[in-house]
């Protein structure tokens, strides 16, 4: 009787890790599916899913400053939930001349708008900022917003970003504040 115990315990383990691998596969391939709608591969972090899509294709300046797409113009989405079951949030960065065409589509698409606003003051050309919110299949959240995205020159395929050297010219630094550091 103890052998028949143990043998249906270990086939319920081994089932049990079996159905459950089986079951992340699917999850797994359902946010792929995401990324390859959206341009970009995602990222996860406890249970969500982001997928970046930077503008790198502006150049965006404050007078001779010119501002980095790392720093201040990283559109993304980002999901949790499950595949058929998620909840969807985002920033779009967008330009004045993008911004008509985006909110008509996302308003199209069903894809709430929670905000628009500026990040930066001062820059050249003007961007905007739209946070975006939805809710429903996954795969459903990313074809309807990769119909708004393509009002905007969101560059996609997202390619890899080159390694940017960080240099501080001292010089302006120093005559900005009136004094010589050491």
């Amino acid at each position: 009787m103890k052998s028949i115990l143990k043998g249906a315990l270990c086939f319920f383990l081994v089932g049990a890790g079996a159905a459950q691998a089986f079951a992340q596969q699917p999850s797994t391939a359902a946010w792929d599916s995401v990324g390859r709608i959206l341009g970009t591969a995602p990222t996860s972090a406890a249970g969500y899913i982001r997928y970046n899509l930077p503008r790198r294709d502006l150049t965006v300046r404050i007078g001779d400053v010119m501002v980095s797409p790392a720093l201040a113009l990283g559109a993304w989405a980002g999901f949790s939930g499950e595949p058929n079951d998620a909840t969807m949030m985002g920033d779009l960065v967008l330009t004045a001349a993008e911004l008509g065409p985006v909110l008509a589509e996302l308003g199209r698409q069903r894809i709430g708008v929670t905000a628009i606003h500026n990040h930066i003051v001062g820059e050249q050309p003007e961007i905007i900022y739209v946070h975006i919110f939805g809710q429903g299949a996954a795969l459903d959240l990313a074809t309807r917003l990769d119909r708004a995205l393509t009002k905007t020159g969101t560059p996609r395929p997202v390619a890899s970003a080159p390694p940017v050297p960080l240099t501080i010219d001292t010089a302006v630094v120093f005559a900005a504040l009136g004094r010589r550091g050491t």
